[in-house]
């Protein structure tokens, strides 16, 4: 295919790119429409042959088949030998070192309470404060919603509206104070840094 356009642009570009790809597809619908009339050909040629030879052409059918089967293993055996050659040819990558996800991080939790804190809270604290504290509300709002509304629908449906008008009034109070931190958590930054 030759298709000239003038200038070098990127907008050139674009319209020779778009020009070449109209023009396979075409011939691919004529390459198309082409196999559909042999096929109607050959299916119209098989039906007058079944006529005339009614006894005859099933073996001849079978030959056909048979010879055609023979053809594809052949191709596809050759296929399969160059993809053997190739796969064979490459070179190995070698594999990345594998890294454990437990990393070691020095203890930064004080115990400045009698509260208990489990395994995984502990695992989270160790990471310190980038990622123990609060993430704003907008991040999680919308999972925060959908997942009140699956625990609501797995109620008894006589009582399902009343904690909807509860989850409803809980989510205004959490997104009416997403500025504000609470003072506990004021003071246990304040403790950390």
């Amino acid at each position: 295919m030759n298709i000239r356009v003038n200038g070098n642009n990127p907008r050139c570009q674009r319209t020779k790119k778009a020009a070449i790809r109209y023009r396979i597809n075409q011939g691919l619908k004529f390459h198309y429409a082409k196999k559909q009339q042999l096929n109607e050909q050959l299916h119209k040629i098989h039906l007058e042959c079944t006529t005339h030879l009614p006894t005859t052409w099933q073996l001849i059918q079978s030959t056909i088949d048979s010879k055609i089967q023979q053809q594809m293993e052949e191709h596809y055996q050759r296929l399969n030998k160059k993809l053997d050659h190739l796969l064979q040819k490459q070179p190995k990558q070698s594999t990345p070192p594998q890294h454990n996800d437990k990393h070691q991080f020095y203890t930064r939790v004080k115990y400045l309470t009698n509260v208990r804190l489990n395994i995984e809270e502990m695992y989270l604290l160790k990471y310190g404060l980038n990622d123990s504290t609060e993430r704003p509300i907008s991040s999680y709002i919308a999972n925060l919603t959908a997942e009140t509304e699956r625990a609501i629908k797995l109620l008894d449906v006589k009582v399902q509206n009343e904690y909807r008008i509860m989850a409803t009034n809980k989510l205004k109070h959490i997104i009416n104070s997403k500025g504000q931190n609470n003072v506990l958590q004021k003071r246990q930054l304040h403790m950390m840094k």
